[in-house]
């Protein structure tokens, strides 16, 4: 079953399927989810593991709450449920924001508050699909991985956040949100990015079709080291080994620049449907602070808070 609802909030309390909910005076949520003289008692911690129904042994569905706050943060920053489970993100502050996926698991529905298809869709969408003061998005999350999300008028705040799905919201090499995604588009997006020398920079899949992050020999300043996806030492040898250094749905590759300059790039599978991108490199004494307005992104701040389990 899948909801994916914009609806007004509901108090701020947890809701289960199937159910109604209350808060006992204590701030304690008393749920009862539809089975016949049983009623599930949690707090409002969005970390709480589910129970079984007792007639049944069955795991019951969960409803998760998220708060969007003025800080601009999401809260907690990092949850984890279980397939089948929900998460409301009720706006609490005055400011208005979104919920917008970034990365979803393979076979996964892509979710964003509008009912948008993808990511790009959202962002030419946008204020459509908007959460504003008192009003809540839902989404409920049947595939197991990881969700990445952010705030599109509060992505370079650094408002994202994580749902861990059946595994903890942590992951190897965690950190900061990728900077560029890779769909099935067939585009890098955002197609160029400016960051100082010695950032890291990560590319994630986000659709269905591997990719790769390959260098263009050519294409890169002088003395600096060959950089690909499968960690190849020329654009030759990545070519030649292709579907080596794929980068799979719902995988990552990054790499740290050092060279200041111009750094080009492309997709090997994709490279004849345009999906080329470029990285600028500044020099990192005094060579300047990326601006958000001109369309570049730098590296986002991760959340404020853990909630991984």
């Amino acid at each position: 079953m899948r909801r994916r609802t914009l609806l007004a909030a509901l108090g701020g309390g947890l809701t289960g399927f199937a159910g109604c909910a209350g808060l006992s005076g204590d701030g304690t949520d008393r749920t009862t989810y539809g089975v016949p003289g049983t009623t599930s008692t949690r707090t409002r911690s969005s970390t709480q593991t589910p129970r079984a129904t007792p007639s049944t042994g069955e795991r019951i569905s969960v409803s998760y709450v998220v708060r969007t706050t003025d800080s601009p943060a999401y809260r907690p920053g990092r949850v984890r449920i279980e397939p089948g489970d929900s998460v409301r993100w009720p706006n609490t502050g005055e400011s208005t924001h979104t919920v917008t996926a970034r990365i979803v698991p393979h076979g996964a529905d892509y979710f964003a508050s509008g009912e948008f298809a993808d990511e790009a869709s959202a962002r030419d969408g946008y204020p459509e699909g908007a959460i504003g003061p008192g009003d809540s998005y839902s989404h409920t999350f049947e595939v197991e991985g990881v969700y990445d999300y952010f705030c599109i008028p509060h992505e370079d705040a650094g408002m994202w956040g994580r749902i861990g799905v059946g595994v903890s919201p942590k992951v190897p090499g965690d950190g900061p949100s990728p900077d560029v995604r890779m769909s099935d588009r067939l585009q890098f997006f955002p197609e160029s990015l400016r960051v100082p020398a010695g950032t890291e920079v990560v590319w994630a899949t986000v659709g269905n079709q591997p990719h790769s992050v390959t260098a263009y020999g050519d294409g890169i300043p002088d003395g600096a080291d060959y950089w690909a996806s499968g960690g190849f030492g020329s654009e030759s040898l990545a070519r030649e080994a292709w579907p080596d250094g794929a980068v799979e749905p719902g995988d990552r590759f990054a790499h740290a620049f050092s060279s200041p300059g111009t750094h080009r790039y492309f997709c090997i599978p994709h490279e004849g449907a345009g999906m080329t991108g470029t990285v600028e490199v500044l020099p990192a004494d005094g060579g300047g602070t990326p601006d958000p307005a001109d369309g570049t992104t730098t590296t986002a701040v991760g959340p404020g808070e853990d909630q991984s389990r």
